[in-house]
């Protein structure tokens, strides 16, 4: 069975969303945009009514936490989903193009006391961090400045965002921030350094001082990013979890 979210099941929903990466991506989204005419939220239950997945769609792309039961894949074709985010085995791989896979990781271990300078970005300082934000994306993905400021600066006013940068000039050379936060949770969603800035330790501090921020408000802290990378995390503190799955449908 699949439900919108309400009254009568908002606490199942936020149970279920409440210590995974992609719960939280879930829940943080929903906390903030549930309003919003163009987020679809839904929870699904088994046969005998206990919850089993989650689902966050906006345009076309979804987010799935739990398992993908065969009532909500056949509503993501209905609502015209062409992306899916989730857990490896969340989705029958057999119906999924994989495009991508990496790891989620979880902060187990105190991350190191952060070498360079950083200071933390509120809602009036975030222009300065666009330029690093958006240099190494493609075309396509790049937010114009007006969506992308509304956005962050709503979630950092709601405190669903930490944002760590190494600045010079007022400018951010480099910067971490969370994709996702609840009451309990935080996802880290972006680190990165401008190319004349890397292999100087930036990346690492402004990484490490978030994941203290964040330790500090006793929030448990999820990462995800490709497999590659995990060299670069695993020293701050991150232990692996899991395989994340990333295709169309």
């Amino acid at each position: 069975m699949l439900e919108a979210i309400n009254s009568g099941n908002r606490q199942a929903f936020a149970r279920l969303c409440a210590s995974d990466n992609f719960g939280t991506r879930i829940l943080s989204a929903y906390n903030y945009e549930q309003n919003d005419p163009a987020s679809v939220f839904l929870l699904a239950r088994n046969t005998g009514g206990e919850p089993v997945g989650a689902l966050y769609l906006r345009g076309f792309s979804a987010t799935i936490c739990g398992r993908a039961t065969e009532e909500m894949r056949d509503c993501l074709t209905f609502l015209g989903c062409q992306t899916v985010f989730c857990r490896e085995r969340a989705f029958p791989i057999e119906k999924l193009s994989l495009q991508k896979t990496g790891f989620v990781a979880r902060l187990t271990d105190t991350p190191p006391k952060p070498q360079q300078p950083i200071q933390f970005i509120d809602a009036e300082s975030l222009r300065g961090i666009y330029p690093c934000l958006k240099w190494d994306l493609p075309e396509g993905d790049r937010s114009p400045l007006g969506s992308w400021y509304v956005q962050l600066s709503h979630r950092l006013r709601h405190d669903t965002c930490h944002i760590a940068a190494a600045c010079q000039n007022g400018q951010a050379v480099s910067l971490a921030l969370t994709a996702a936060e609840t009451e309990k949770n935080a996802v880290i969603g972006c680190v990165r350094t401008l190319p004349d800035f890397r292999h100087r330790g930036y990346g690492s501090a402004v990484c490490a001082a978030l994941c203290q921020v964040l330790s500090s408000l006793g929030k448990q802290v999820f990462l995800c990013a490709e497999d590659p990378l995990f060299s670069f995390y695993q020293p701050l503190g991150f232990t692996k979890i899991y395989t994340w799955w990333s295709g169309n449908i």
